[in-house]
C-alpha cells in the first residue's frame, strides 16, 4: 500500500517520508498538495510504549490513501490514538531538550579522542546544514558518530562502560539509547557507525557517559567528571 499511495503522490512531485524525524519540525515549503507521511511511534508518542502513525494528505490524494488503508485493515486503536495524545501534550517541551542535548553532545564528540566523525545536520559544519535548514525548522535527539580502526571487543568494551544509555536500536523515548553498526567493504581498518539517541537525562551527564566510555574502551586516561 505504502508503494501504492508513494508512487500516486509522487507523479505530482508532492511526496514527503518523515517517518524517522520529527512532524513538529518538519516544514519544507507551502506546496499544499504535499502529501506527508509520518511515524507516531517515536516523538509523538515519547514514551516508547505503541505503534502508530498517519499519512495526512489532501483530498486529491485522500481516496487512494483511504481505500489502501482499507484493504490492509490497519486501522489505529483507542487505546494507542490516547497514547500518541498523551505524547503530543509533551512534544514541544521533549523535543526542544533532546534537541538541545543532542548539540551538546555532538559537539563533545567532536573534541573526542578516538571519533573519526559525527554526523549531525544540525552542526554547522555539517555539509548537509544548509539543506537541513531548508526543510527543518528545529532539531531532534538523534546523532551519529564513527570509529575508525577499533575492534568489535573494543566496541563491546564501550557499550559495556556507559551508564547512563541502553544498546537498542529505537529513538525517540525519554532514555537514551545507542547501537553500534559495522561497515563492510569500506577498506583495511574496521569501521564502526555508533547511533546515539539522546533521551531527557541530563545533557552533561550524557556527555561525560559517552566521553568516559570512550576512555576506557580505548584504553585512555578517564574524562573529567562534570562536577570537578
Amino acid at each position: 500500500m505504502f508503494k501504492t499511495v508513494a508512487a500516486h503522490v509522487t507523479r505530482r512531485r508532492s511526496f514527503k517520508d518523515g517517518s524517522i524525524t520529527n512532524a513538529f519540525h518538519c516544514g519544507g515549503g507551502s506546496d499544499c498538495n504535499r502529501t506527508s507521511v509520518m511515524s507516531a511511534t517515536k516523538y509523538m508518542s515519547g514514551h516508547s510504549d505503541v505503534f502508530g502513525g498517519f499519512i495526512s494528505t489532501p483530498n486529491c490524494h485522500r481516496k487512494t490513501v483511504e481505500d489502501g488503508l482499507i484493504a490492509l485493515g490497519a486501522p489505529l486503536s483507542p487505546d494507542s490514538a490516547y497514547l500518541i495524545q498523551r505524547g503530543l501534550r509533551t512534544m514541544p517541551v521533549r523535543l526542544k531538550q533532546q534537541a538541545a542535548t543532542a548539540m551538546l553532545v555532538a559537539q563533545t564528540l567532536r573534541s573526542t579522542r578516538g571519533v573519526s566523525e559525527v554526523f549531525s545536520p544540525a552542526l554547522s559544519s555539517s555539509p548537509d546544514h544548509d539543506r537541513w535548514k531548508a526543510y527543518f525548522s528545529g532539531g531532534d535527539g538523534l546523532l551519529t558518530f564513527g570509529l575508525d580502526g577499533v575492534s568489535r571487543p573494543t566496541i563491546v568494551r564501550l557499550v559495556k562502560s556507559l551508564q547512563r544509555f541502553h544498546l537498542g536500536v529505537s529513538w525517540g523515548g525519554l532514555e537514551s539509547l545507542i547501537w553500534p553498526k559495522q561497515l563492510i567493504d569500506v577498506g583495511p581498518r574496521e569501521r564502526w557507525l555508533m547511533r546515539v539517541s539522546v533521551g531527557l537525562e541530563s545533557a552533561e551527564d550524557l556527555a561525560f557517559d559517552l566521553r568516559e566510555a570512550l576512555a576506557t574502551a580505548l584504553g585512555e586516561v578517564g574524562a573529567v567528571s562534570p562536577q570537578d
